[in-house]
C-alpha cells in the first residue's frame, strides 16, 4: 500500500474524491436522513456478555488455552514461528482482544468474572492497551486491579502482551524544558529518537512497570513468560500526528542534524523517509538494549503501523517478530476528530479482496513471526460480520503468528450487561455481530480449521464470500442461494454471513455437535445517518438492533439420525427449538434474526 494511502487510513481522515463530494457536510440537512428504529426491518437482541459455562458458545473445551500461561517456558522466535522453550518444535498461535483505559482497571469481581469469560469465548491473549497513564499515577489500588487483572488472567491461561508507550502524559517540563504543558502523545514517540530527556523518561517508566512486581504471582513483569511479546512504542512512525511534529524545534534541529543542511523537514518531501527510518532504528536499537539490560526476556518488536515489514525492509532485522495493524471502515472523522459526525466507507471488502496485507506474501516473511496486534471491521460498517471468516482464513492459511482484535472494551462500564449499550466504532463487548464474527477467526486461525488458499472463495463482481474446510464452513451473501462445503444457505431479506463450526473435534459431515450463526447487520436504535447508503454518522443509537433476514440451511450429512436444532440466546443459554426436516443428504431447516416470539437472534445449536 501506498505510504499516503496508508497514512490517511492511519490517522482516520477524510479525503474526498472530487469537489462536489466537499459539500457533503453543508448539504446534510437538504437530506432525508435514515434512522434505524425497531420495526419492520430491524428487531431488538438482547446481548448478554457472559457465557453459559457448557454451553455451545463456551469454547474453553476447545483446547485452546494451556493454563497457567508461561508453563511451558518462555516462548521463542524460530524459523519464522512462536513456540515455547518447553515444547521445541511446536509452533504456537495467539488470538485474542485489546483491552483498553479504565477497561484494564476491574474490580477483582468483575475481573474474576471478565477473564472466566474471555476463557469461554475462546481467546488465549489480551492486549492492555492505553494502561500507561493511569498506571503511571501511581495509584496504589489502581496497580493493584491491573496486578490482579493480569494475575488472573494468566493463571487461566491468558498471555499478555503490551506497549512500553502508548498515550501517557508527559509534562515539558519533566523533559527539562522550560514550557507549559504536556508533550503531545504523537510527539513524545519521535522524541525518543532523537531528544535524550525523552529516551531517559521512556527508559524510566520502562524500569517502573517491568521491575513491579505483582504481589499475586510473586513476579516482577520483566520476569514473567506470561507477558511474552512487548513492543517498544505503540504506533510511533514519524508520518502519526505530523502536523504536531513540523513545528517543532527539537525535531527539525534533528533533522538538520541527520542531514548536514538546513532543509527543513516537511511531509514525504526532502528525506523524510530517510529520516523515519533514521529515527526508527535509533528507538529499535537502544530501547531494546535497555530492557535487555534490566533483564526482561520477553521478544521485542516496534514499528506496529509502518509500511515496509518484508524481510531485510527498515528495522525489521532489529526486531524478535513483526507487528502491523489493520482497519476495515476506520471512522473518518468530518468536522473534529474523535466526534461526531463520522464517515465509513460502507463497501464490501470481497468486492476488493480485502486490504492490502491480505495479498500473499505482504509481510509475512522466513525468519519473523508475525502478528496484528490491533485490527478490526469496524462499525457502523455493515459488513463487520464477513470480517471473522475472511481475517480468520487469510491470517491462517499465510501463517501469521498472532491476532487481537480492537478492542474489547474501551472502559470498565463496558464490561458489565447494560441494554443501554449499543455497537460503537470498535468494542466487541458491545456488539454482538463482531462477537459472533470472533467465532469464526477462532475456528480458522486458532483452532487451524483454515489450511489452504483454495478453501476461500471470493467473486469480486458478485460480492460473495465462500468457505469451505473440514471443520468450518462459511458463506457470506448479499442474497440468493450459495453453497460450501457441506453447508447450502438460501439467504434473503437481507446481506448475511452464515457460518457453521464442528464442536466435538470430528468433520462437520460426521459432526455431532455444531454451532450455526446467521448474522445480518447490528445497530443502536436511534442510529441516524446522512444519508441511505449509511456511510454518514450523525448520532449513535442506544440497546441492539438485529436486522430482519432470514436463510434457508441445508447441510449434507453422514449420520444425521437423532440431530436436532436449539437457538440460543447470546449467552449460550438453549431458549427454543428450530424444526428440523430429514433430506435425503442431512437434515433442512430455517433460520431468521427474529424468532416467532420476537426476539432477536444469532446462534444456533446442532447436537444429537
Amino acid at each position: 500500500m501506498h505510504y499516503k494511502s496508508f497514512l490517511r487510513a492511519a490517522l482516520g481522515l477524510l479525503f474526498l474524491a472530487s469537489p462536489g463530494a466537499l459539500a457533503l457536510a453543508g448539504e446534510q440537512d437538504e437530506r432525508e436522513n435514515t434512522v434505524v428504529e425497531e420495526g419492520p426491518q430491524w428487531v431488538r437482541l438482547r446481548n448478554y456478555k457472559d457465557i453459559v459455562r457448557g454451553s455451545a458458545l463456551d469454547f474453553s473445551g476447545q483446547g485452546l488455552q494451556h493454563a497457567p500461561a508461561g508453563r511451558y517456558g518462555w516462548l521463542k522466535a524460530r524459523q519464522g514461528a512462536f513456540e515455547f522453550e518447553k515444547r521445541p518444535g511446536r509452533p504456537c498461535r495467539f488470538y485474542g482482544i485489546n483491552l483498553c483505559f479504565t477497561a484494564n482497571y476491574p474490580t477483582h469481581e468483575v475481573a474474576d468474572r471478565l477473564t472466566d469469560r474471555l476463557i469461554r469465548l475462546g481467546y488465549n491473549t489480551i492486549r492492555i492497551h492505553h494502561h500507561d497513564d493511569t498506571w503511571n499515577r501511581g495509584d496504589a489500588e489502581m496497580q493493584d486491579r491491573l496486578d490482579y487483572l493480569l494475575a488472573q488472567a494468566m493463571h487461566k491461561g491468558l498471555y499478555v502482551t503490551t506497549d512500553m508507550y502508548v498515550s501517557r502524559r508527559v509534562t515539558w517540563k519533566e523533559l527539562g524544558v522550560d514550557r507549559e504543558g504536556e508533550v503531545g502523545m504523537d510527539l513524545f514517540k519521535s522524541l525518543v529518537g532523537c531528544y535524550e530527556p525523552a529516551f531517559e523518561n521512556w527508559c524510566q517508566f520502562a524500569r517502573r512497570f517491568m521491575e513491579h512486581r505483582n504481589p499475586y504471582t510473586g513476579r516482577m513483569y520483566k520476569d514473567e513468560p506470561g507477558m511474552p511479546l512487548i513492543s517498544l512504542i505503540n504506533e510511533g512512525e514519524l508520518f502519526m500526528g505530523f502536523d504536531s511534529k513540523a513545528g517543532e524545534p527539537i525535531i527539525q534541529q534533528a533533522y538538520r542534524e541527520f542531514t548536514g543542511s538546513d532543509e527543513r523537514l516537511e511531509a514525504w518531501k526532502g528525506r523524510f523517509e530517510d529520516f523515519q527510518d533514521h529515527l526508527e532504528h535509533r528507538i529499535a536499537e537502544r530501547c531494546t538494549a535497555f530492557l535487555r539490560q534490566i533483564g526482561c526476556r520477553a521478544l521485542l518488536t516496534n514499528d506496529n503501523n509502518g509500511f515496509r515489514h518484508g524481510e531485510g525492509e527498515a528495522a525489521t532485522p532489529l526486531y524478535d517478530y513483526v507487528d502491523n495493524h489493520f482497519y476495515i471502515d476506520h471512522p473518518q472523522f468530518l468536522e473534529q476528530s474523535w466526534r461526531l459526525p463520522s464517515r465509513c466507507d460502507n463497501r464490501n471488502p470481497v468486492t476488493y479482496g480485502g486490504p492490502e496485507m491480505f495479498r500473499k506474501g505482504y509481510a509475512k516473511g522466513f525468519s519473523k513471526p508475525y502478528t496484528i496486534t490491533e485490527w478490526n471491521f469496524s462499525g457502523p460498517g455493515r459488513y463487520r460480520g464477513l470480517g471473522g471468516i475472511l481475517t480468520g482464513a487469510r491470517a491462517a492459511v499465510q501463517d501469521w503468528d498472532g491476532l487481537w482484535r480492537f478492542a474489547y472494551a474501551h472502559s470498565a462500564d463496558a464490561l458489565e450487561d447494560n441494554e443501554a449499550h449499543y455497537p460503537g466504532y470498535f468494542d466487541v463487548s458491545t456488539d454482538p455481530l463482531s462477537q459472533a464474527s470472533d467465532r469464526a477467526s477462532i475456528c480458522l486461525f486458532l483452532r487451524g480449521d483454515a489450511q489452504s488458499e483454495d478453501q476461500l472463495m471470493m467473486d469480486q463482481q458478485t460480492g460473495v464470500l465462500r468457505l469451505a474446510t473440514d471443520r468450518t464452513c462459511g458463506i457470506f451473501a448479499p442474497g440468493g442461494r450459495h453453497e460450501a462445503g457441506v453447508l447450502r444457505a438460501e439467504i434473503s431479506g437481507a446481506p448475511a454471513t452464515v457460518c457453521l463450526s464442528s464442536l466435538d473435534g470430528r468433520e462437520l459431515s460426521r459432526s455431532r455437535h455444531m454451532l450455526l450463526s446467521h448474522i445480518t447487520d447490528v445497530q443502536g436504535n436511534g442510529t441516524v445517518y446522512a444519508d441511505a447508503e449509511r456511510k454518514v454518522l450523525l448520532s449513535w443509537g442506544r440497546g441492539t438492533l438485529i436486522e430482519r433476514g432470514r436463510a434457508e440451511i441445508s447441510l449434507r450429512l453422514a449420520k444425521p439420525r437423532g440431530l436436532k436444532v436449539y437457538e440460543l440466546d447470546t449467552s449460550g443459554r438453549r431458549v427454543g427449538s428450530v424444526p428440523c426436516r430429514r433430506t435425503a443428504e442431512g437434515i433442512s431447516f430455517e433460520v431468521s434474526t427474529d424468532s416467532p416470539e420476537g426476539r432477536g437472534r444469532i446462534y444456533y445449536e446442532i447436537a444429537k
